[in-house]
């Protein structure tokens, strides 16, 4: 069940329904329809919508729009569902694409002509980064042990050797959308935010550092390739009235993708294991200025 908005947030003046959230409060509404008389978001105040939402958001608007502080929606569904909001008899649309790639992990140390052989690191999927491969081992006393290539976000595994796992893009990672629906004026604060921005993906971890000796060599693993960043929302704003104060900049960048880990570090080059790439980044969101 829905809870009510704080009644500290409503004003009832001339019983109009009217959202207020002063400086220094914060509100958090869910991903639903809303609809206000008069919305005010006072600087230093923020309107929130609840992370991990998987709806468009509508704040409808009767009058006028103050926006002097923040709008924060981000952490939606990652996914690509196609969703659909229906404002003033028109159907709008989005699907995100989530069609960039992690980074591949890194293939273990060997070869230089010696006896201990190269692993495959795992290629990337738009979900993961691939896996580090493990590295191999030898011994003058027993011989060569092989390592292991790494099969999708897990690193090789051995008994003696790990390759980095890979990075993830986040089940939530997307920036939200939203459609501010607004009857007569929109008055933007020089200090405002509208922040719909991607998350980054995380890191591929390190891959297990090799050791040399006398009478043994084990191959540094290869690190875990980073995850691919989420994409930026979606802003539709709508205005029936005038436009007024500051250019509205909403930040619709898509997520950084998360860094490869370290390939395993051993004193001879050879034997030093890959890095993970690094993941890509998400797709930029949009910004969509509606007329009549």
């Amino acid at each position: 069940m829905l809870k009510p908005i704080p009644s500290r947030f409503i004003d009832r003046t001339d019983g109009e329904y009217n959202l207020i959230v002063p400086a220094g409060e914060e509100l958090t509404l869910p991903a639903i329809d809303h609809f206000f008389d008069n919305v005010t978001i006072a600087e230093g105040g923020v309107l929130r919508i609840a992370r991990e939402s998987e709806n468009w958001t509508l704040i409808d608007c009767h009058k006028d729009f103050k926006l002097l502080g923040s709008i924060i929606f981000r952490q939606f569904a990652s996914d690509i569902v196609e969703r659909e909001l229906v404002v003033a008899d028109k159907i709008y649309k989005h699907t995100f694409r989530l069609d960039k790639l992690g980074g591949k992990g890194g293939n273990s140390g060997g070869g230089g002509g010696g006896t201990i052989q190269i692993f495959n690191g795992a290629p990337p999927t738009t979900t993961y980064g691939g896996g580090g491969a493990a590295g191999g081992y030898h011994t003058r006393r027993t011989g060569t042990y092989p390592g292991a290539h790494a099969s999708g976000p897990t690193g090789g595994i051995t008994s003696f050797s790990r390759g980095g796992d890979g990075g993830r893009r986040a089940p939530y990672s997307n920036g939200g959308i939203i459609f501010l629906n607004i009857g007569h004026d929109f008055t933007i604060g020089a200090r405002h935010l509208v922040d719909l921005r991607g998350e980054d993906g995380t890191a591929g971890t390190p891959g297990m550092n090799g050791r040399e000796s006398s009478t043994q060599w084990l191959a540094g693993s290869g690190g875990g390739g980073g995850g691919p960043g989420g994409e930026g929302g979606v802003l539709y704003h709508r205005v029936k009235g005038e436009y007024s104060g500051a250019v509205l900049q909403p930040l619709v960048d898509g997520g950084r993708g998360g860094a490869g880990g370290a390939g395993g570090s051993t004193p001879s080059a050879y034997l030093r294991g890959g890095p993970g790439e690094p993941g890509n980044s998400g797709r930029q969101g949009h910004v969509r200025t509606v007329r009549d």
